[in-house]
């Protein structure tokens, strides 16, 4: 089953003739995430509040904004909650619906001795420190996600208090690319993908 992940751009700052420079979206409070990775954003409550905001700044600004609709294979997609037992016919793990069993193994995999998460989840210590998410693809029992989604956390005033946030371990998973109401250019247009 396919999901829809999202970013947009500015035309400013991001186009050039046929080429469009895609950036990683930026993990609040300044969180890196792994070299080579590429965050959008996933949900439709993040999406919608987001891309509100974003609009009102680029008038503001006098830029045109394009959002930017991504499509992975997400494998099968279980109606409920994800255990190491369906773990490998999935390839989006969505942290928000992990059983038990596979939260332990990937305890297992992210805490180390010393560290200040003992007694966390696995949301709370990626939400802390994205590049663990890189500790997690190199074990076998995880290699085959393309993409994980969390909640990072942000420190806005009033709700939302977190973003729903998707990393994707390569940008050649990406199924389609649909750059909305963009018509320029005529050729197709080239995308590179900025970390």
């Amino acid at each position: 089953m396919n999901v829809s992940l999202l970013n947009y751009i500015t035309m400013k700052d991001n186009f050039k003739k046929d080429h469009l420079l895609l950036p990683s979206f930026e993990i609040p409070l300044k969180k890196e995430p792994p070299p080579k990775r590429f965050v959008s954003v996933y949900g439709t409550k993040a999406t919608t509040a987001l891309l509100s905001t974003a609009r009102q700044q680029a008038m503001k600004d006098h830029l045109s904004l394009y959002r930017v609709d991504l499509t992975i294979d997400g494998g099968d997609l279980p109606t409920g909650r994800i255990s190491l037992d369906n773990l490998a016919s999935v390839k989006f793990l969505n942290l928000d619906r992990i059983l038990a069993d596979l939260a332990s193994a990937m305890m297992g995999i992210l805490l180390r001795d010393g560290d200040s998460f003992q007694g966390e989840t696995p949301m709370k210590i990626l939400a802390e420190e994205p590049k663990r998410f890189d500790w997690l693809w190199a074990d076998s029992r995880f290699e085959h996600i393309t993409t994980f989604s969390w909640n990072a956390p942000m420190t806005s005033p009033g709700p939302p208090r977190s973003l729903k946030l998707a990393i994707t371990r390569d940008v050649s998973l990406f199924e389609s690319i649909d750059v909305r109401n963009y018509k320029g250019g005529k050729g197709p247009l080239k995308i590179e993908f900025g970390f």
